[in-house]
């Protein structure tokens, strides 16, 4: 499949997961704002329900408030990343040589999100099986099924594989737009993280020293 063939007959949707430089230049070309927002907020959600997973934020929250929580607090959280991610690889880009403007990193940033979004389907078997608990800090009972051992195993290693190609989904569309390599915009994304993970770090050490 060439690109014409891409910007002819392929939904982005399915087309970013194997053609994401063509694809996003597509969308950059075209439409640049296309489906932007919505990305963000549902990206920003599906973030936010691990989070809930991962803190065992269902021992302090009902089930309603904890989805009222995700969806809310993850829509307003998955904006502010879009704008302030986007500006941080924008920034420190330049310094590598980058060329993107703010429409085009943001279209970068919530589209390479795709992959992380369709994995929210994976919630329908978790919940399926195990209900509530799975936000809990309860452990699962499997009452000796294999199968439901399998079925937990097949779908953390489905998530791994998502989260891997969702990573190299986003270098490639930060490269294509930002106009360098992959490599490159590996580079990009490592510096706009420093730029954030360094002052937090600093902070916080002079924090536990000056209250400790």
């Amino acid at each position: 499949m060439n690109d014409d063939l891409v910007k002819r007959a392929c939904n982005p949707w399915l087309s970013i997961w194997i053609r994401p430089r063509a694809t996003i230049r597509e969308i950059v070309e075209h439409n640049p704002r296309k489906m932007v927002l919505c990305l963000a907020m549902v990206a920003g959600i599906a973030e936010a329900l691990e989070r809930s997973g991962d803190s065992n934020l269902g021992d302090r929250l009902a089930l309603p408030w904890l989805l009222l929580v995700a969806i809310v607090g993850g829509a307003v959280l998955g904006v502010v990343v879009l704008y302030v991610g986007s500006w941080l690889l924008g920034w420190t880009g330049r310094w590598l040589g980058g060329q993107a403007d703010q429409l085009a990193l943001r279209a970068a940033h919530a589209w390479s999100s795709v992959p992380k979004i369709w994995a929210l389907l994976l919630w329908i078997p978790s919940f399926a099986l195990f209900g509530p608990i799975i936000f809990t800090s309860q452990p699962p009972e499997f009452s000796g099924e294999i199968w439901m051992s399998l079925a937990v195993l097949m779908i953390a290693l489905i998530k791994l594989v998502i989260i891997v190609w969702a990573y190299i989904v986003f270098l490639k569309c930060l490269a294509e737009v930002q106009g360098f390599s992959a490599w490159k915009a590996l580079g990009n994304a490592i510096l706009a993280s420093l730029v954030v993970v360094i002052p937090l770090g600093v902070i916080s050490g002079l924090v536990i020293h000056f209250t400790a």
